[in-house]
């Protein structure tokens, strides 16, 4: 699970090691931003530049805490699957980019990773 900070755009890999998942991640990465119609233009762009990402493990308590709420989730998401490999993992990122999650010190400042990223590039009122 790639987890993206401070959007919490999760991209889900079947795998263990970041070696073992990256190719797999760039995949979806680009079918998550197209199945949420992102501009063609970002998509190019920010698969330019993957190669230059910081993957690693977090220590940062709050991500964490995101994190482990997400796999509790997603574990319950995926035991209505009928096996293993027939989980769909597109449907699994899908439902965690409309997760609604607190980002901000208020009580009321709530939002979900789609809302991010339309107002981060520009995109606010798209797939609603």
């Amino acid at each position: 699970m790639y987890v993206h900070d401070p959007s919490l755009m999760c991209v889900i890999c079947k795998g263990k090691t970041i070696q073992g998942t990256w190719e797999p991640f760039l995949e979806r990465l680009e079918g998550l931003l197209s199945r949420f119609r992102f501009p063609n233009a970002f998509i190019k762009n920010e698969l330019l530049q993957a190669e230059g990402y910081v993957v690693s493990k977090t220590n940062s308590k709050s991500i964490l805490s995101f994190m482990n709420q997400m796999v509790l989730e997603l574990d319950y998401d995926c035991r209505g699957f009928e096996s293993y490999d027939a989980i769909s993992l597109d449907l699994l990122e899908e439902r965690m980019m409309d997760r609604l999650y607190q980002y901000g010190k208020k009580f009321h400042d709530y939002r979900t990773p789609l809302k991010y990223w339309q107002q981060e590039i520009g995109l606010a009122g798209q797939n609603e």
